[in-house]
């Protein structure tokens, strides 16, 4: 240097001595050698991506140049998975300096369940077995959020159409997520079947229902399963079966109650003219129900002037005198017994050549009384001028003749305490001509 104190300060490296001049010549001194070494020089680190991520994730922290990690690492670049404060030291002889800190803040996932809201059959921390139909709520614990696979929607109800897995995805209010499965398991309905003791009965006839296939089992209607009981009208029964896990499932069986005949409206008496058609009606209730009309105890049997001799309607047409009778009746039978026969009803026929009680004349020439009558009937002659010796006939419903007499007096009283009761028929002839007739009733 150029100083020429006693002492220098030297703060660079050199070779440095004195030099001693005089008249005599230049000196110098010896050598000293200063070397001045640098200072540490201290890295800057950065990082690749967020410093606050959730467990599982990470972050490359890099920027080191020739110095050692606060985690022992001496690499460039480190990768960081766990919560920490991170640096780097350099150091030489001269001492040691650090680099800028980088925090990194790790958070945990959260803690996820899956669950399973529904009637199971069994269920343990992540199986839940249910019947076959059954609606299911699966829900997520332990988190802010949740997604579910399949479809599923957080807390609302399904039916799973099979047996599955079904994970859910929990994310906290740090973003984190983790992840939870829960089985739910179908258990087959049971194939329960409805069976009867008779499917088809008359009606007070004891049935027996019967389920099969489940456990144990519940009837419509009151019924009672394997207790016998009297079905009022046919109906359907429904029995819920229930096997040994609670499930249940339903059949049905129809029974079918017939009824005997019973008639709600009776054969009525008929009158018609020789020659018309007349008709025997009856209503009644029963189940296939079949007819028979007879004539008394003779069945009649469809052809010549007999129609309908198996139905509910009988018909005559046309009408014979022989036709009439008191004791036409049908006898009904039905799938379930008894058979029932109608009361007997009658059928007056009047001969063509006797003017019928409604057509009776109107200009009485002949009054007769009592009508109805007992033990006799009078008859008084109101027109003497016109009848003179007048023939008077009475006939019964068949048309055969049970009086025959001449009115010769003015009143004339006839016995008919032998007449048995019934219709009757008669008509008074002058000359060869019916100058009156009429019906008339024996009682």
């Amino acid at each position: 240097t150029t100083d020429v104190t006693p002492t220098i300060t030297v703060t660079t490296s050199g070779d440095y001595f004195v030099i001693n001049t005089n008249a005599c010549g230049t000196v110098t001194s010896n050598h000293i050698l200063v070397t001045i070494n640098p200072l540490a020089v201290a890295s800057i680190i950065t990082a690749s991506g967020p410093t606050t991520f959730c467990v599982g994730g990470n972050v490359i922290l890099s920027g080191n140049i020739d110095g050692i990690w606060n985690n022992l690492e001496v690499t460039p670049a480190i990768t960081i998975t766990s919560t920490g404060d991170y640096f780097v030291t350099n150091s030489n002889s001269c001492g040691s300096v650090t680099s800028n800190h980088i925090a990194v803040s790790v958070n945990p996932l959260p803690v996820v369940t899956a669950n399973a809201n529904v009637s199971v059959i069994a269920t343990c921390t992540e199986i839940s077995v249910v019947c076959a139909g059954s609606s299911v709520t699966l829900s997520g614990g332990g988190a802010n959020s949740y997604v579910w696979t399949s479809g599923v929607i957080d807390g609302v109800e399904f039916i799973p159409a099979f047996s599955s897995t079904y994970t859910v995805l929990g994310t906290d209010e740090n973003n984190c997520s983790a992840t939870a499965t829960i089985s739910v398991i179908l258990n087959a309905l049971p194939v329960v079947t409805a069976n009867a003791s008779a499917t088809v009965v008359c009606a007070g006839t004891s049935v027996i229902l019967t389920g099969a296939g489940a456990a144990s089992y519940v009837w419509t209607n009151g019924v009672t399963n394997e207790v016998g009981f009297i079905p009022s009208a046919t109906k359907t029964y429904t029995v819920t079966g229930i096997d040994g896990f609670n499930c249940s499932n339903t059949a049905n069986v129809t029974v079918t109650v017939n009824t005997a005949p019973i008639i709600t409206t009776e054969v009525s008496d008929q009158a018609t003219v020789v020659g018309n058609s007349v008709s025997f009606s009856v209503i009644a209730t029963g189940t296939d129900l079949t007819y028979q009309w007879r004539k008394g105890s003779v069945n009649l049997i469809n052809g010549g002037n007999i129609s309908g001799a198996t139905s509910a309607t009988l018909t005559i047409n046309p009408v014979n005198i022989s036709d009439a009778a008191s004791n036409y009746n049908v006898v009904i039978t039905g799938i379930c017994a008894p058979a029932i026969t109608s009361a007997n009803a009658t059928l007056s026929v009047t001969p063509t050549n006797i003017i019928s009680f409604n057509e009776e004349n109107t200009n009485k020439a002949v009054s007769i009384y009592p009508n109805p009558f007992t033990t006799s009937i009078n008859i008084i002659i109101n027109d003497a001028a016109k009848i003179n010796k007048a023939e008077l006939k009475i006939y019964n419903v068949i048309g055969g003749e049970v009086i025959n007499t001449t009115l010769i007096q003015k009143i004339t009283t006839l016995e008919t305490s032998n007449l048995p009761s019934g219709i009757y028929f008669y008509k008074i002839t002058h000359n060869n001509k019916i100058v009156q007739s009429g019906k008339m009733i024996s009682q």
